[in-house]
């Protein structure tokens, strides 16, 4: 996964200045931006609490739906399970340690295209950098039961679906199913 998806989906958890009044799916997310900060700014930081709100930010079946597409259907349960799991491993481990650079960023929750899948529109700009030009960052999300989760979240044409779906699509071309499992995992346990 690139580096920069990667900061993207931390930065959607980033704490924010100047936020726009934005519809429910943007409150649910400024809600789990402003735990993220409160636990990353407490003495010694809860990095169970921590990870935890990073595992709740994400839908991580409807996620995998959409890399696999027609190709899930066709997967038994216990594979779409182990899909699930290697897929929520993968990303925690990417985005999990990354999470204490948020505050390295400026976060501006910019507006929210309303629908079924409303995306929240995100602005994230270094610190370091006021002049520098921002990112812009599209967080697709949906409903789940009171909830929002992301389903995507694309940055500069970047999708992380996209980006998983591409090593789904080369891996299950040129290996199997048990392959593509086995080298999530590998590549989220590696030091």
């Amino acid at each position: 996964m690139s580096a920069r998806i990667v900061l993207v989906f931390v930065l959607c958890l980033a704490p924010s200045v100047a936020l726009a009044q934005g519809g429910p799916a943007t409150h649910a997310i400024e809600q789990r931006h402003a735990e993220l900060t409160s636990l990353l700014t407490s003495a010694g930081g809860d990095e169970g609490r921590v990870t935890a709100v990073l595992a709740e930010l994400i839908d991580y079946e409807a996620m995998a739906q959409r890399i696999h597409g027609d190709r899930w259907a066709q997967r038994t349960a216990a594979e779409q399970a182990a899909y699930v799991a290697a897929l929520r491993d993968a990303i925690l481990s990417s985005y999990g340690p990354r999470v204490s650079h948020v505050t390295e960023y400026r976060v501006r929750f910019a507006r929210e295209e309303p629908g079924t899948e409303p995306v929240v529109h995100v602005t994230a700009r270094p610190v370091a950098e006021p002049r520098a030009e921002p990112w812009q960052i599209a967080c697709h999300v949906h409903r789940v039961g009171d909830d929002w989760r992301v389903i995507d979240i694309v940055t500069n044409d970047s999708s992380l679906v996209a980006a998983y779906r591409h090593q789904a699509d080369r891996t299950l071309r040129d290996e199997s199913w048990d392959a593509l499992i086995a080298h999530m995992h590998a590549a989220a346990h590696h030091d």
